[in-house]
């Protein structure tokens, strides 16, 4: 297991973010090298800008056989759920506004995560969304459909934004486990 932070986030140098998932292809490519690590059985878990940088990462490049990403994020309008409240609605320009500023500005930015999600087929993902923030689960019922099989959506009722590991911390431990030993282990006997 590798846990890192994305470069300008917790114990990582820089100043600069990165939506684009280098700073995972990295770890990946790291990974790939070590003599205890088979290259057949790398996966790779985000939680909010992590989930983005995880979908963006897997879609560039095959060394991540399977991914979790819990709670995700957006990359680009296209991404933006169906509105759900009104405060959402009212955000909707402003939303509009600040992607096409960063357009404007040529801040370089990924491919959105509903043209990612696909290219991720036929490794397995597993997507995982707080209801209680009505913006996090249209999202992520959004890349959902988008995603190609297999895929699966946990939903969790009673947590918001990336609150599933404190609501249900024995099942949420569980179910990744679970998803990475069946899909690492159905790679590993595909090969």
């Amino acid at each position: 297991m590798l846990l890192f932070d994305l470069r300008a986030h917790g114990d990582s140098e820089g100043n600069t973010i990165t939506f684009s998932g280098e700073d995972v292809s990295a770890a990946a490519t790291f990974l790939q090298h070590r003599a205890d690590v088979n290259p057949d059985q790398i996966g790779a878990m985000g939680i909010s800008l992590g989930g983005l940088v995880v979908i963006q990462s897997a879609a560039s490049t095959n060394d991540i056989k399977a991914i979790v990403a819990d709670g995700g994020g957006l990359a680009a309008f296209e991404d933006e759920p169906r509105p759900a409240t009104l405060a959402h609605w009212l955000d909707l320009p402003f939303q509009w506004v600040t992607f096409r500023v960063w357009e404007r500005q040529g801040v370089s930015a990924p491919a959105s995560v509903v043209k990612a999600l696909p290219r991720i087929a036929p490794r397995p993902v597993l997507l995982i969304a707080g209801t209680q923030s009505k913006f996090e689960q249209g999202m992520m019922r959004k890349f959902y459909a988008a995603a190609g099989q297999p895929k699966t959506l946990w939903e969790i009722p009673e947590a918001g934004h990336i609150g599933g590991w404190a609501a249900r911390p024995e099942e949420y431990e569980k179910r990744i486990a679970t998803f990475f030993d069946h899909a690492l282990q159905r790679v590993n006997v595909s090969n």
